[in-house]
């Protein structure tokens, strides 16, 4: 019987020469080391993670070193040490200055482990530190280790199907929604099997705009491809994009500007439209739990992101990034809504649904109407634009006009040629379909009827927001748009006001994009997959989806040159 063989990692260097290291040991151990040499045809795999995925620093000054400014934590431990010890004593003025778009950068020092091919050193230049490692980092050695190794040599010497490789084979493909499809054959696996794969990572500061998210990718990319030409003997021309979420988003405007470098792109859960839940979170702070109800783990996550208004509005809405998220012009309008009982706490009336068409001008560039997305009295804690021309109101609007001009022409409704997709349509993973308000009649005495002219709940265990005040017959909440789609406001008596309440999550999705947006791509791209099982940060370590992801791969492989 021949020895068993061990898998010892390899290293391309800069001049292309093919390094491993092992070691020696006695006759008797009977294990040798294997060293396979990857192919010279190379097609890098660019995987581009979802918002507050990538780790974030502050920049370094005169006088002011650079500190951590964002990076999620890895672990049940730190997860805790983070949320409850860290972030649940940040004010929101340290949060301002912590998580300022014009003071933050792409920080590489996050956790990582190394995989098969490159040293530590090697692996930060791919930018495998430059993203949340619990998320993703497994998934990168996954993609690596299993893309390089495509068939295996038995004992007898006869050439076998990877292991991994015969479970795609073997794929329950009704679990892609997609039965007709047909699986791999080992052509197409020899196909695959003549290019090597090094799997790289393109964090970006999700607070910018993603159009500079995608100038860095370019960046990123030119300096990858041009690294594996220098190398004597290699070729090196186009790469596959792989996206989670809103790294989706940076993808399509790259691929518009650079589509010949690009073989294809697989897109996970992308908010293709903007997804309700960002205005949700922006206007009423992260949930502490979902349609299921509170846990410690969704709790400890709205303690880092931003559990009120108060934390989430002064980053979010001077912040190009996140505004991104929202739905944009194509998303299916009537998101918005709100409903109000009548006084018998009955019948419910839809006393408003927006956008009609734009939500820029509808919802987003309106700061005066109850159903915001920012108050202004929350944009400034720090008093960062105390002195400077149009204060935190300028800083708004050039935020949201960005994001309009990124979603109505830097994108549009642009996808790659080459593109395949898969979404959540699941209704054990709730999502926002509709934020919806629900509003209560009440009678209410001079004192409550003063809170509520601040702004301010009824008590402290009141949830949500008092966003409706009509007392002494006085309407604050008087935008056309609140005028009811099926008659007229019921009469105000004096001293009477509608407490409202947000509702929980309405639609199938992922947990956090919703069905509808994740449609969107539809006959746009060359497949679309509706798929279930996981939550949203979840995708790529699901099974199936994994699977999907390879499959997709092979199939990309098989257009190159």
């Amino acid at each position: 019987m021949s020895d068993p063989i061990r898998r010892v990692p390899v290293e391309i260097d800069a001049q292309g020469q093919v390094k491993a290291q092992s070691v020696t040991s006695p006759i008797r151990f009977g294990v040798r080391a294997g060293v396979g040499v990857p192919p010279s045809k190379i097609i890098p795999i660019v995987f581009v993670p979802g918002i507050m995925g990538s780790n974030l620093k502050t920049k370094a000054s005169k006088g002011k070193p650079s500190e951590i400014a964002w990076r999620p934590p890895n672990g049940t431990m730190d997860a805790a040490n983070q949320a409850f010890r860290i972030w649940k004593g940040r004010s929101p003025s340290d949060r301002q200055r912590l998580l300022d778009p014009d003071d933050t950068e792409v920080d590489d020092r996050g956790d990582l482990q190394v995989g098969w091919f490159a040293s530590e050193a090697q692996y930060r230049e791919r930018g495998w530190g430059e993203i949340h490692w619990d998320s993703y980092g497994e998934w990168l050695q996954t993609l690596e280790e299993s893309l390089n190794r495509t068939f295996v040599r038995k004992a007898d010497g006869n050439r076998v199907i990877a292991a991994h490789w015969q479970s795609v084979i073997r794929a329950d493909r009704g679990s892609w929604d997609a039965r007709d499809l047909a699986a791999l054959s080992e052509a197409e696996l020899e196909k695959s099997a003549q290019y090597h794969y090094p799997v790289y990572a393109v964090g970006y500061n999700w607070l910018r705009c993603n159009s500079e998210a995608a100038a860095r990718l370019a960046r990123r990319i030119d300096t990858w491809i041009a690294e594996w030409k220098a190398r004597p003997g290699y070729q090196c021309d186009k790469v596959i994009l792989i996206s989670h979420s809103m790294g989706g988003l940076v993808c399509r405007a790259y691929a518009k500007r650079h589509p010949d470098k690009v073989l294809g792109i697989i897109h996970g859960v992308q908010p293709a439209v903007g997804a309700p839940l960002a205005y949700r979170r922006m206007a009423c702070g992260t949930e502490t739990g979902d349609a299921k109800g509170e846990n410690l783990k969704t709790k400890g996550f709205a303690t880092i992101a931003g559990k009120t208004p108060a934390d989430t509005i002064p980053v979010m809405g001077v912040s190009p990034g996140p505004l991104e998220l929202l739905p944009n012009h194509l998303h299916p309008p009537g998101w918005l809504k709100a409903f109000v009982k009548d006084r018998k706490g009955t019948t419910a009336r839809e006393m408003l649904s927006l956008p009609q068409s734009d939500p820029y001008d509808e919802i987003y560039r309106d700061m005066k109407s109850w159903y915001r997305l920012i108050d202004p009295a929350l944009l400034d804690p720090g008093g960062r634009y105390l002195g400077k021309k149009g204060g935190a109101l300028r800083a708004v609007e050039e935020a949201i006009n960005k994001a309009e001009r990124f979603h109505k022409e830097i994108i549009g409704n642009y996808y790659h040629p080459n593109t395949y997709a898969f979404y959540g349509r699941d209704a054990d993973q709730l999502s926002y379909g509709t934020v919806r308000w629900a509003g209560t009649w009440h009678g209410q005495d001079a004192m409550h009827e003063a809170r509520l002219r601040q702004g301010k709940p009824a008590s402290s265990n009141t949830p949500g927001r008092v966003i409706a005040d009509f007392g002494l017959s006085t309407a604050t909440a008087d935008h056309p748009a609140l005028q009811p789609t099926n008659g007229t406001w019921p009469r105000p008596t004096a001293n009477s006001s509608i407490e409202f309440h947000i509702q929980p999550q309405d639609a199938p999705g992922d947990g956090t994009v919703n069905w509808q947006s994740g449609e969107a791509p539809g006959l746009n791209i060359k497949r679309l997959f509706c798929t279930t099982g996981y939550d949203h940060q979840g995708s790529y370590n699901d099974p199936n989806m994994r699977q999907l992801t390879f499959h997709l791969i092979c199939k990309i492989v098989q257009g190159a040159a």
